[in-house]
């Protein structure tokens, strides 16, 4: 199916916010909206009709959805359509276009109008937005929920660790990390330049694809397979791998899972366990959930822009505990894997799902 590909410009307009400050706000009524989303309540809108919010300042290129108007403060824009659309059509279509990325003001980054105007929108009829609509709001519903299962199972992820370390975990003998792990340095782990995205191809892992022992599929991006290649000569990301973050949000991480090919990101570290000294599960909790001051937080350094320190990490004194007691640890993770996967897909496949649909959808394809 072939739809007529108009410039964004064409079929809305980016209108500016206006400033609210918090002491002025109500505190109950309409949204409060800036670029980092809901940010209080006022009693009055300055849109009273649903609309979109669009990061300006701060969150370029953020989107917020408020279906019954709003009051968007001056580090956003706010949508008003030119002709009528599907205003949950225009929402997915949006998020695909790569806002965030349209930044051309080093000082002071914003997002710049003419260049948004400018991006091609393939537009469908009007019945063919709202179809495409709800097979997104309902796919999103899906994740929703799954996210609510994957905040629930890192809660107990904690509690178990605690439970079966927690208490002894103090009193015993520790080893540097490096004699139980072989750990990237900065140079092996990936090639520094930004690689080329292709619509098709093989996953990249970044670091937005990463949480705290899961994996967050929000935003695919894909490399080709000779992109691929050349990276795997650098970093070949195996099953039982652990991936963490380098820069940005530091403490979070995921384990490489069977059946999974991906391709190294920028600003991740990769941590292959000693499968006869340590589990990956065990290793990647005691980083993530260890109440041990040297944990993975505090292995940070910059003062312009926080990184997680490798050499630090290396040297990182780790409580070592018996197979046995990892292997029930493990276990009892895998256990609380499947009952917070029950009733839907496992986690990571309703996030490439989505992408797949979302990606298909501005095709024509669905």
């Amino acid at each position: 199916m072939t739809w007529e590909t108009v410039p964004l410009g064409d079929i809305i307009e980016l209108r500016y916010g206006k400033a609210l400050k918090a002491e002025n706000r109500s505190g109950a009524g309409f949204p409060v909206i800036g670029s980092g989303g809901v940010a209080g309540a006022h009693e009055s809108a300055l849109v009273t009709t649903p609309t979109i919010v669009v990061g300006r300042k701060g969150s370029i290129g953020s989107l917020t959805y408020a279906p019954d108007g709003c009051w968007p403060i001056d580090t956003a824009y706010f949508t008003h359509a030119k002709r009528e659309l599907d205003l949950r059509w225009l929402f997915w279509t949006m998020q695909s276009l790569g806002l965030e990325s349209m930044n051309k003001s080093a000082a002071v980054p914003g997002l710049n109008r003419e260049d948004a105007y400018r991006t091609g929108v393939p537009l469908p009829p009007l019945p063919e937005q709202r179809r495409i609509a709800a097979i997104l709001d309902e796919a999103d519903a899906l994740r929703t929920r799954r996210k609510a299962s994957n905040d629930l199972l890192q809660g107990a992820r904690k509690e178990v660790f605690r439970s079966l370390f927690g208490a002894i975990e103090p009193l015993q003998r520790r080893e540097p990390s490096s004699t139980l792990a072989e750990i990237a340095s900065g140079v092996w782990d990936c090639p520094h330049s930004t690689p080329t995205w292709t619509e098709s191809g093989v996953t990249c892992v970044r670091t937005s694809n990463l949480g705290r022992g899961y994996w967050n599929w929000d935003d695919h991006r894909y490399v080709s397979e000779a992109t691929h290649r050349e990276r795997t000569k650098r970093a070949d990301l195996d099953a039982g791998d652990i991936v963490l973050s380098r820069e940005g949000t530091v403490g979070i991480g995921a384990i490489i899972e069977p059946g999974m090919r991906l391709s190294m990101g920028q600003r991740l570290v990769q941590v292959r366990p000693d499968a006869t000294r340590t589990r990956s599960e065990y290793l990647l909790a005691y980083l993530l959930e260890s109440t041990d001051p040297a944990k993975i937080g505090h292995l940070m350094v910059g003062s312009t822009s926080t990184h997680l320190n490798v050499r630090d990490l290396r040297a990182l004194p780790v409580y070592v505990p018996p197979m046995a007691l990892q292997d029930e640890f493990a276990s009892l993770l895998a256990g609380l894997a499947a009952n917070s996967a029950k009733g839907g897909s496992q986690m990571g496949e309703l996030d490439s799902l989505f992408a797949s649909l979302q990606h298909r959808a501005f095709r024509g394809e669905l």
